[in-house]
């Protein structure tokens, strides 16, 4: 079996001194080899397709044949397929192709990366559609795979369609005028994120009229910034020299770019404004109190809930800043401040006996750690102790062979910034003349027992631990 496998890879992929060689039609295969020619096929599907300079090239797309108009339009695309793939459509989530049809059948459309594809079969086929929209579009997407575009509008042949590196093909000539007159107004916001590294985040809010069209931004970057992710509502891209470039149309869109400040900065500079760039911003900072305390100077303060800052962004301290303006950052404090003080409660319920002879106690401990954590093992053994009148026995809750009472079993570590009621019962059998209060067992006899400045809290009957009075 190994030697027909090895031989059938030979023959499909062809003899390694050949890289170019086309694969061997299965009509010409060994007939001892034909039944294995499926199964390695599908585990390289691309040894069937066309070897073009050393890749493979699985389709081939004929001439896009698009007619459109005011109310809608159609489209028309032949492609032939070495294998079973999905092939990319004109359109987009807004202008999704409808009434696709496969070589004249009915066929399904699905959302490949929020665009329209086709499965298609290995073989020649026919691809026909229509959009239907209330009005011309600017422009409409079309894959880059589609090299051979024929373009009619309105009755109209456009003799070269102008596209763009993403395959957008534009429906409309250059000086072609529009009923509306183009605008555009832009808003910058900004966030710093202390952290290491520092992150800058520039939110930006067009309000477009007019064509669509492509814009260029200078001022997206803080200078000693480098450029992460850029996501929002319209097609965008920082080129080389840090520009950036968007394709936009009519509507109110957000666009975002996320930067990584190099290196430890004491100060974010405001690059020079240019046109359209908007002369004021609003910045925001985000402290990292656990990695430090910062001071910020430079730029006026100003209330967020007057601007039109992002919702989620108002908590945060704000600053207008003007061209060319600078936010100093002067380090006060490396690491954590000192916690507050650990807050602790305790009620206690008592009752009595029907005989009289011995009482139920139950405490409930509540409050919360801020300064350390605390686990209780066999030290509570001990310190159980300090609040266990002579006579008392533990509940029924107590582990077996766990050492001197201690009512319940210590399993819980508490961790600092915890807040939490915990329960603990004790029972106290036989006559007691002294009213309970909490002592310390010090190990010196010569010492007075004197009330204790530490108690041990419980959570049910598992777990404890240890907190300032």
């Amino acid at each position: 079996m190994r030697r027909a496998v090895l031989g059938i890879l030979a023959v499909l992929a062809g003899i390694p001194g050949a890289a170019r060689a086309q694969p061997l039609p299965e009509r010409d295969l060994p007939p001892a080899l034909r039944p294995w020619s499926a199964w390695i096929r599908d585990e390289i599907p691309d040894r069937v397709c066309t070897a073009v300079g050393g890749s493979t090239i699985c389709l081939w797309p004929g001439r896009l044949d698009l007619r459109l108009a005011a109310e809608g339009g159609t489209f028309t695309l032949e492609a032939y397929a070495d294998r079973t793939l999905d092939l990319r459509l004109p359109g987009d989530e807004q202008r999704w192709p409808q009434d696709v049809r496969l070589d004249g059948r009915p066929a399904v459309v699905i959302d490949r990366e929020n665009a329209p594809a086709l499965r298609l079969p290995a073989g020649t086929h026919r691809i026909d559609g229509r959009f239907a929209w209330s009005h011309l579009p600017d422009s409409l997407p079309v894959p880059p795979r589609l090299a051979l575009v024929d373009l009619a509008v309105s009755g109209r042949r456009v003799p070269q369609p102008r596209r763009d590196e993403a395959g957008l093909v534009w429906l409309r000539t250059e000086g072609e005028s529009t009923a509306t007159a183009e605008s555009l107004r832009l808003q910058a916001f900004r966030r710093a994120v202390d952290g290491i590294p520092m992150w800058v985040e520039t939110r930006l809010s067009l309000e477009v009229s007019g064509k669509a069209r492509e814009i260029e931004l200078t001022g997206a970057l803080l200078p000693g910034t480098v450029v992460v992710a850029v996501s929002g509502g319209l097609p965008a891209r920082v080129d080389e020299s840090g520009r950036l470039r968007v394709q936009v149309r009519a509507g109110t869109f957000a666009v975002t770019v996320l930067a990584r400040v190099e290196g430890k900065p004491d100060v974010l500079t405001r690059p020079p404004v240019v046109d359209p760039w908007p002369a004021r911003e609003v910045w925001v900072f985000a402290a990292n109190e656990t990695l430090r305390q910062a001071e910020l100077s430079g730029p006026q303060p100003v209330d967020p809930s007057r601007t039109d800052l992002p919702a989620e962004w108002r908590a945060l301290p704000a600053f207008l800043v003007e061209p060319d303006g600078r936010l100093a950052l002067k380090e006060v404090r490396r690491g954590e401040p000192e916690a507050p003080p650990d807050r602790v409660r305790l009620s206690r319920e008592i009752w009595l006996d029907i005989n009289g002879r011995g009482f139920t106690v139950r405490d409930t401990f509540s409050g919360a750690l801020s300064r350390r954590a605390v686990s209780a093992g066999r030290s509570m053994a001990r310190t159980s102790e300090s609040f266990m009148r002579p006579n008392c026995r533990p509940s029924a809750s107590a582990a077996p062979n766990s050492g001197p009472p201690m009512g319940v079993e210590p399993k819980l570590k508490l961790s600092p910034l915890t807040s939490s009621v915990f329960p603990a019962k004790t029972r106290i059998s036989g006559a007691v003349t002294a009213p309970l209060k909490f002592t310390s067992n010090e190990p010196s006899s010569k010492r007075p027992r004197r009330p204790v400045s530490k108690l041990l809290l419980f959570s049910g009957s598992r777990s404890g631990f240890g907190a300032t009075t």
